[in-house]
């Protein structure tokens, strides 16, 4: 699956990267819904949100 490139979550002096990645296909129909419903710009900005997410609580788990 490759996505749009989505620079709305981009910190400056980065570049985004595109990916290809293979998803279960529950998972892809609740990430389209949650694009449908807008909930996410795209495809991209939840796999995005979440990714960062999980680094936030990692890093928070980490630092104790």
């Amino acid at each position: 699956m490759t996505e749009d490139h989505d620079q709305t979550k981009t910190a400056p002096g980065t570049t985004d990267l595109q990916v290809t990645i293979t998803l279960d296909p529950h998972v892809k129909a609740y990430v389209d819904r949650a694009v449908e419903d807008g909930d996410f710009e795209s495809v991209s900005a939840a796999f995005n949100e979440a990714m960062l997410e999980r680094m936030r609580r990692r890093t928070r788990v980490r630092s104790w």
